[in-house]
């Protein structure tokens, strides 16, 4: 497998790994800060809704486009070939004509 594609793959595993674990505690994250701070931090809290609202709706889908980029990567680092690589091309260059 092409390292770039590896590298892809993994991404993609730990953003759906930490996309999942922020949808399941979300609430209970929250819940616990605002637990803590007291009803003198909403406008604090509202901010820190929204960032983790955007974290945890942008996760899912940039580990899947990292999936799809590692299939497009894989397919088109096996369809190009290093020059020294092609023995036709070899054979044609070595001729004296």
């Amino acid at each position: 497998m092409n390292p770039a594609a590896k590298k892809c793959i993994r991404w993609s595993i730990g953003l759906f790994v930490v996309g999942a674990l922020l949808l399941v505690y979300l609430p209970d994250i929250y819940m616990a800060i605002n637990n803590r701070t007291g009803p003198n931090a909403e406008l604090g809290l509202g901010f820190l809704t929204v960032a983790l609202t955007l974290v945890q709706w942008t996760l899912m889908p940039v580990g899947a486009s990292l999936i799809g980029a590692a299939v497009v990567i894989q397919v088109l680092a096996g369809e190009t070939k290093h020059p020294a690589e092609d023995p036709v091309r070899d054979r044609n260059r070595n001729r004296n004509f």
